[in-house]
């Protein structure tokens, strides 16, 4: 199961919430395993809700347009409830169905409400949720909305929760640890299979092309593909271009892909040919960084200390004025998830967390040098999970 039980209810409990509602895509995926591609490419438009109980013993609840339940069906925790709202029209005939179709059938000829916020403010009414807190995922939900279900709910109290849940999901589970190393084992992969074509003459977004294709060939899709050659290696963002790679050249990639909704990020330097002593000699340093910062992970340390710990480690090891405004962040369903491990994050690790570590250094008329690796928090440390080599690589020219 993706969602995290135990820490869930522990901080239900904390803040004193009777029920909790996801609304986002993400959210609503994480906390009943349903997705729905038109909510996670409409979002605002379509509106999804799951609603955990304080009480156990109330079936958690998914609720969805009706023309989406055939995704849930199959794909929903088990114990939840699905309840229907709106219209949708599938021909029924006299034709005997079974399986999933039957299923289907009794459910679009059931009556349903035609508004979502009217179904939800029903479903909680009718499991006694008419006083108290309630923690709602306010991200996905519209001031109308949010004004309508304050009107219907005179006596409950709606306190935003979006940050409850990220927080929620900052401890992963086995399931979720289990796609995000799969998910690191393609894009692995893919860059092995991109650096393979790499050589003089050969374009950016042709290497871009060899790794994407990679990727969809281990059963992900692309996330983002930054391959930067040459000066273009000193832009962050920069977008794989025609520009032919050169001798001499950096080559950075810096890409990650989605295995069943959950990320990977990963970041790697070649040089096409021997590197240049400033070349070979700043990467020592940015890896020299990274490395001190991943011997550090450990439940209890904060992640601020990680950040000084890079910094100052880069800059002892050959970069003194190097600068960073994060040297890492957390990673799961989103790309970025709650922790950033920056000076002004107060978050502290915790066994369970996952956690990139990168130590990026971009300069204008030279490149730029990259390593990044994810991490696995354990009892005693960490666990890395990214395991392709982290050396400066020379592709042969």
């Amino acid at each position: 199961m993706l969602l995290n039980k135990r820490r869930t209810y522990e901080i239900m409990e904390e803040q004193h919430l009777e029920a909790l509602i996801a609304t986002t895509p993400e959210n609503v995926y994480y906390t009943s395993q349903s997705w729905s591609p038109t909510h996670w490419s409409l979002r605002h438009d379509v509106q999804v809700y799951v609603v955990l109980f304080k009480d156990e013993a109330i079936a958690p609840v998914l609720i969805m347009p009706l023309g989406n339940v055939g995704l849930a069906i199959d794909a929903l925790a088990e114990g939840y409830e699905l309840i229907p709202y709106g219209t949708f029209h599938i021909v029924t005939t006299g034709t005997k169905l079974e399986g999933w179709s039957e299923r289907i059938r009794k459910i679009i000829e059931d009556p349903c409400q035609p508004d979502p916020i009217d179904t939800l403010v029903k479903v909680l009414n009718e499991r006694g949720l008419v006083r108290g807190t309630i923690g709602i995922d306010e991200r996905n939900l519209t001031d109308d909305h949010l004004n309508r279900l304050r009107n219907s709910l005179d006596k409950v109290e709606l306190k935003p929760a979006y940050a409850l849940l990220k927080r929620i999901r900052q401890v992963k589970t086995d399931e979720e640890i289990k796609r995000i190393r799969r998910s690191i084992g393609v894009i692995e992969a893919a860059v092995a299979h991109s650096l393979a074509a790499a050589r003089v003459g050969v374009t950016e977004a042709q290497l871009a092309r060899e790794l994407e294709k990679a990727v969809v060939a281990g059963g992900a899709r692309p996330l983002f593909t930054v391959i930067a050659g040459g000066q273009n290696s000193a832009y962050p963002a920069s977008h794989p271009s025609d520009r032919k790679l050169e001798k001499g050249d950096i080559l950075r990639f810096d890409v990650g892909c989605r295995y069943e909704h959950y990320c990977s990020d990963i970041a790697r330097t070649a040089i096409l040919g021997e590197p240049a002593e400033k070349q070979r000699s700043y990467y020592m340093a940015i890896l020299e960084g990274e490395q001190r910062a991943l011997r550090e992970l450990a439940p209890g340390v904060p992640v601020k200390h990680i950040f000084e710990v890079a910094v100052k480690a880069v800059r002892q090891a050959g970069i003194p004025h190097y600068k960073r405004n994060h040297c890492g962040h957390g990673i799961g369903l989103d790309l970025y998830e709650t922790l950033l491990v920056a000076p002004n994050d107060a978050t502290v690790l915790e066994e369970g967390m996952v956690v990139n570590i990168e130590t990026p250094y971009y300069e204008l008329g030279f490149g730029g040098l990259q390593v990044e690796d994810t991490a696995l928090i354990t009892a005693d440390g960490y666990t890395c999970l990214t395991t392709i080599e982290r050396d400066l690589r020379s592709v042969p020219v």
